[in-house]
């Protein structure tokens, strides 16, 4: 099974601020396309909130797939691919042993990434500007349009 995760945030401002995230999750069963989605408040960083919103996407997989992720933050789609691994060799700890930002994410995210095929695709997608508009326009969080948290 293929499957892609769309990310995005009401601001790419860097500051750790209240920012709006979400993610669309996208396979096709039995030839349809189908898409479920969730957004969510967060008071982080830019790429604190795409951490965050990766370790969210990832835990709606229960199947192994390939997941094509992508993201408008480069750092981030960086680090999954390029120090997954070698933090997760050090236990997630810094040449200093601290712990490294946002160490339980990453480790969620390692968990669920040794499951499947992690690919990663930055800049724009098919949904930036379906979520930009929904984020911005105060629809995010209508009833009818939240993620049932079902699983893939």
């Amino acid at each position: 099974m293929q499957a892609n995760v769309y990310i995005e945030a009401d601001s790419r401002e860097p500051k750790k601020k209240q920012r709006i995230v979400g993610y669309v999750l996208e396979s096709t069963v039995r030839g349809e396309i189908r898409t479920k989605d969730e957004f969510f408040e967060v008071e982080e960083s830019f790429h604190g909130s795409m951490v965050m919103a990766i370790k969210k996407a990832l835990a709606r997989f229960q199947k192994p797939c390939e997941i094509t992720i992508h993201a408008p933050d480069a750092w981030t789609l960086n680090m999954l691919e390029s120090q997954l691994e070698k933090w997760a060799a050090q236990n997630f700890l810094t040449g200093k042993k601290a712990p490294i930002a946002w160490q339980k994410e990453w480790m969620h995210i390692w968990l669920k990434a040794k499951e499947h095929t992690i690919l990663c695709k930055r800049g724009k997608h098919a949904y930036t500007e379906w979520m930009q508009e929904k984020m911005k326009g105060g629809g995010w969080n209508d009833a009818g349009d939240r993620s049932t948290g079902e699983k893939i």
